[in-house]
């Protein structure tokens, strides 16, 4: 009992000592009581009433901060650098049945191509990725489909149109959405100075083509 009494009033000084406020810590709830601190270079206990207190050992204090600080480091190099998004452009975002096709085939691979480097630890390819796939997730929502035109005289929308021009060299192109646009595959953009020169006129119209003139010599919408 007195022994009893001696321990709890020990206990009872520590805990309102000034060790507590120099980075000491007291856990009632601790089973045992552990050595901690008070251990000089030559192991010997400079004050062996304070060297034996009911608290965490400063060994596991270092592991957990150690884990801790890796997995805050994991987590940090996992983050993706976002990059700046594509402009989008301010005209309505019309589109052909087929560049509608061509916007979902471009959102179906661009997932593909992000779950294939998502987990190859490759940033770069990762934000490329990202960036491109909320264009395309925003265009598709926008996207206004446009269906051949029952007035066939007159170069519309989704229209295809021969020209003959100056030179005698004959062009033909298709007015599509910004998006499908490929000179190359002779599809123009409907905001393009040639197709807005086009639309509304009929077979037999000279349209403006850069310093020159180009005649309209056959027009097919399908």
């Amino acid at each position: 009992m007195r022994e009893r009494s001696r321990l709890r009033a020990a206990l009872c000084l520590f805990a309102s000592s000034p060790l507590l406020r120099a980075g000491w810590r007291f856990s009632a709830k601790a089973p045992a009581l552990a050595w901690h601190r008070n251990f000089p270079s030559d192991g010997r206990i400079a004050n062996p009433h304070l060297a034996r207190y009911p608290i965490r050992s400063e060994a596991t204090n270092r592991r957990r901060e150690n884990v801790l600080s890796r997995a805050f480091v994991k987590e940090s190099e996992g983050l993706v650098e976002s990059l700046p998004d594509r402009q989008i452009s301010p005209h309505p975002n019309l589109v052909t049945p087929e560049g509608l096709a061509l916007i979902d085939a471009t959102i179906g691979r661009l997932r593909n191509e992000r779950s294939a480097v998502f987990g190859a630890d490759d940033h770069a390819s990762l934000a490329r990725i990202e960036r491109e796939l909320r264009y395309w997730l925003a265009r598709r929502s926008t996207a206004q489909v446009v269906h051949a035109p029952d007035d066939t005289t007159v170069v519309r929308f989704g229209c295809t149109v021969t020209l003959a021009r100056d030179d005698g060299r004959q062009q033909t192109y298709r007015i599509v959405g910004e998006d499908e646009a490929d000179p190359s595959r002779d599809t123009l953009s409907y905001v393009s100075p040639v197709a807005r020169a086009m639309m509304g006129k009929q077979v037999g119209d000279t349209v403006p083509m850069g310093s020159s003139e180009a005649e309209i010599l056959s027009l097919k919408c399908s």
